[in-house]
């Protein structure tokens, strides 16, 4: 494939750009605790700069010394070892010729007091900043005198960003932070000239924006990161995020359009379930609306995606954040025409969540992004002269292992029993169809039809034990062959869910780690208690067992939802909403199971008296 508009030639301001390739700014925490870049980091955007990439900014830097910072190892440009460091960053990106943006970042309500030497975080007005997972804090009102010195200490990162060698810097004015806060009536409400109308409400960034321009030189680019959409009530929607760009064009010369703040995390940071492109309705309505460039993040995974969003004028770069991380080749591959050698994010946000859990950055598919000083190819005792070497077994492991041998010079040769390379990662899903074809109509069989007659209540005798006897009590009866199936289809229901759909299906879905399956047991509860309730009115009309295997039928159901969605549909929300329901569902009948088992064992004395021939008919 050609691609004609990704590898074009852009221009931002008066800036030209080998590409429309950005890597847009993410967290690393490969930083040191005083703000400044460390040779791990200067490596790591080195090695996406050497691959290709035509613009990268480097994850948000803080402008103020006292406050606004979000992560406890966190890059700074404020005072002269922030712009030393950050020049040796500008140097070895603009050695393998790319460019280079500066972040300019302060977290407002969304900087915990504990990582800002104890001091209460600053927002545009008092409102307690409570989301779920992360940090409560109630900030104090920003004065105007506290308005006025970040002014200051804006205009000044920027000053010291160009100092530092840097092609521009990017203004963060979305994801929650200072500036969105600012430009939202979710989180202002002030009375005075910075709140109420949106013009107020953007005076405070508009302030910044204007005076970086006053005082850098005219090729130095100054751009916005701005959302489209805050995707949260009382926040701003799409018509709003598109007039504020009109109102904020006349002075950038570009925007980084994203999405969401952290009370909607999901649409901020997406999860594996987003389908490419999702955002590309509120990036397009703003390019429309503005004559600057426009970057835009997408969920991009392929790079025939990003060429097709180029071509439809959804943006006019395409961000592809993550995607670096994975594979910072992915440039010179794509250009290669070998886009099948590209190590394509999966999307399980193992990235985010270690340095949100406050380690160094980790890839699940590349355990070298942010280890390159340690483990690049430079730091390889090649010494293999040619020399042979087997490799048994051709799963991952023995395909990474082939592929490090034949960079220290060595030839591999891969000794795999099946003829197929992948291993256990290729069959995991034919494995698991195979064992739902088979083992599940055995089991339903079993259950319909039974191996035998149900059990004769009726007998008081006692039988002997036997094996025998055991095993024909075992599988003729229908309960525990229920109970079997159930919890067969349940494994292989939730390896497929959490192999299909990676940790992020949990971590994403209503927001933080535990909360879908926080909400699946809330509902599985409820309806406990409704059974409960009306029990008695079911009792009326169903045997216990044959409510019992409604029940277990029911989770069945659920479950085989589960499973035909997760190895038949390829991702998206409908996925997402297919396995939710098929979860719930399977829930629904496994806690009603549980329920009718319980009041069974409850009654126990009932059955027992009705052995020693007190009572004239069955309880179960």
């Amino acid at each position: 494939m050609h691609y004609e508009k990704l590898f074009e030639k852009g221009t931002i301001g008066r800036l030209e750009l080998r590409n429309r390739v950005v890597m847009t700014a993410m967290g690393t925490m490969l930083g040191d605790w005083n703000g400044c870049s460390t040779p791990e980091q200067v490596r790591f955007y080195e090695e996406r700069a050497k691959g290709g990439c035509g613009l990268i900014i480097p994850e948000f830097t803080s402008v103020d010394p006292d406050s606004g910072h979000c992560n406890r190892i966190q890059l700074g440009i404020w005072d002269a070892r922030q712009i030393s460091s950050f020049e040796r960053i500008c140097d070895a990106v603009h050695r393998h010729g790319a460019k280079i943006f500066v972040q300019l970042h302060h977290g407002g309500r969304e900087a915990p007091p504990a990582i800002n030497g104890g001091r209460q975080a600053m927002a545009p007005s008092v409102e307690l900043n409570s989301v779920v997972g992360r940090d409560t804090i109630l900030p104090r009102e920003m004065t105007i005198e506290d308005i006025d010195r970040l002014v200051g200490l804006f205009i000044q990162a920027a000053l010291n960003a160009q100092a530092a060698g840097a092609d521009g810097v990017e203004i963060h004015g979305a994801h929650g932070y200072l500036l969105q806060q600012f430009m939202s009536p979710y989180t202002n409400k002030r009375t005075d000239e910075y709140g109420g109308s949106m013009e107020n409400r953007c005076r405070f960034i508009v302030r910044i924006l204007k005076g970086i321009r006053e005082v850098v030189e005219p090729d130095f680019v100054v751009g916005a990161r701005i959302n489209g959409n805050d995707f949260v009530e009382g926040g701003n929607d799409q018509d709003a995020c598109v007039e504020i760009a009109k109102y904020l064009e006349p002075y950038v010369d570009y925007f980084n359009v994203s999405c969401g703040v952290y009370a909607s995390a999901a649409t901020m940071i997406e999860p594996c379930y987003s389908p490419e492109g999702w955002r590309s309705g509120f990036v397009k309505a703003i390019k429309s609306q503005v004559s600057v460039p426009v970057i835009a993040v997408n969920t991009v995974k392929h790079p025939q995606f990003a060429e097709q969003l180029l071509e439809e004028g959804v943006s006019d770069f395409v961000g592809m954040s993550r995607m670096h991380i994975a594979d910072p080749y992915l440039v010179q591959k794509t250009m290669a025409g070998r886009e099948d050698l590209i190590r394509k994010c999966l999307g399980c946000m193992n990235c985010n969540k270690s340095v949100v859990a406050g380690r160094t950055l980790h890839c699940a598919l590349n355990p070298v992004a942010g280890h390159e000083v340690t483990f690049g190819d430079d730091k390889l005792v090649k010494n293999g002269n040619g020399r042979k070497v087997a490799i048994v077994g051709g799963g991952p492991a023995g395909m990474q292992a082939a592929l490090l041998m034949k960079k220290r010079g060595f030839e591999p040769v891969i000794f795999e029993a099946s003829g197929t390379l992948g291993g256990s990662t290729a069959t995991a899903y034919g494995r698991v169809a195979l064992v739902i074809c088979i083992l599940a109509p055995l089991f339903l069989c079993a259950t319909i039809f039974g191996v035998r007659e149900r059990r004769d209540y009726h007998t008081k005798e006692v039988p002997p034990v036997s094996f025998k006897k055991i095993w024909n009590t075992i599988t003729g009866n229908p309960q525990i062959l229920w109970i079997s199936l159930v919890f067969l289809l349940q494994q292989i229901g939730n390896d497929v869910v959490m192999g299909g759909l990676g940790s992020t299906y949990v971590y994403f879905a209503f927001g933080y780690e535990g909360g879908l399956y926080s909400l699946f047991n809330t509902v599985g509860l409820a309806a406990t208690a409704l059974l409960m309730i009306f029990y008695p009115m079911l009792a009326k009309r169903f045997r216990r067992k044959q409510m019992m295997d409604k029940l277990m039928l029911l989770s069945v159901i659920g479950y085989a939802v589960m499973i035909v969605a997760g190895l038949a549909l390829s991702g998206g929300m409908v996925k997402f909403w297919i396995l939710t329901v098929g979860y719930m569902v399977a829930n629904l009948g496994q806690y009603g199971f549980y329920l009718i088992m319980m009041i069974s064992l409850i009654n126990t004395v009932e059955y027992n008296e009705y052995l020693r021939g007190e009572r004239d008919e069955a309880i179960i």
